[in-house]
């Protein structure tokens, strides 16, 4: 078990180092990876998923977004049965536990695993990320049809020659990354203007300059 006053000094210091909380603890209590994972486990009745187990299960970044994965430490997986399960790595963030609860809409479980594990396996998986995920699979069929899927990487991104591919591409990745609902592209005499929408809230996130504010005419 872990001691409630050690859970309850790494709370104090969190809000003085804004570090989280089951570092805080680990730190403190110096122990191997696996019994501390084991007395997390056993304090907060939570059953561990180490990460062997892990890259045998789907992720679904449809019921947590990549970007949002990352942000808190977290994601969620596929058993071979469908069976939802909520990965998570800091148990003690009480603002990811609530926006869990205010989001996933289907039955799922908890499942614990060091903060190490979550962000190796989402490195894993961010290589692979495509646009075409979150679709229906109706909707990847008839893109399959009609021809190959581009795969989204940074080095694919940077070995396109075309800057107006370039540009979609990237606008597409980092979106992808960032958990973004809507991507917004307005355009005026100046340039282009990106926006996403990030859990509801409309973000500028660049801007491309136009032709004509390059090249403006001179007046006589």
């Amino acid at each position: 078990m872990i001691p409630a006053e050690d859970v309850l000094c790494a709370k104090a210091e969190r809000d003085r180092t804004q570090r989280r909380i089951v570092d805080l603890i680990e730190e403190k209590l110096s122990l191997p990876r696996e019994e501390f994972m084991l007395r997390l486990s056993t304090s907060l009745r939570i059953e561990t998923i180490d990460m062997e187990i892990m890259r045998e299960l789907q992720p679904d970044f449809s019921v947590v977004p990549f970007g949002e994965a990352s942000r808190r430490s977290c994601l969620a997986l596929r058993s071979p049965a469908g069976t939802l399960l909520l990965v998570v790595g800091d148990p003690y963030d009480s603002s990811t536990q609530d926006w869990i609860e205010e989001t996933v809409r289907a039955p799922f479980s908890y499942r614990l695993a060091h903060p190490l594990d979550v962000s190796a396996y989402l490195s894993l998986q961010e290589e692979g990320l495509r646009a075409i995920d979150g679709l229906s699979t109706e909707q990847e069929g008839r893109i399959k049809h009609r021809g190959s899927v581009e795969d989204l990487s940074i080095e694919s991104i940077g070995e396109t020659e075309s800057p107006v591919v370039r540009l979609i591409n990237s606008t597409l990745y980092d979106a992808l990354k960032a958990g973004a609902s809507d991507i917004h592209l307005e355009t005026s005499g100046s340039g282009l203007t990106v926006k996403y929408r990030i859990d509801g809230v409309l973000c500028t996130i660049k801007s491309v300059e136009g032709r004509t504010s390059r090249t403006r005419p001179s007046h006589a």
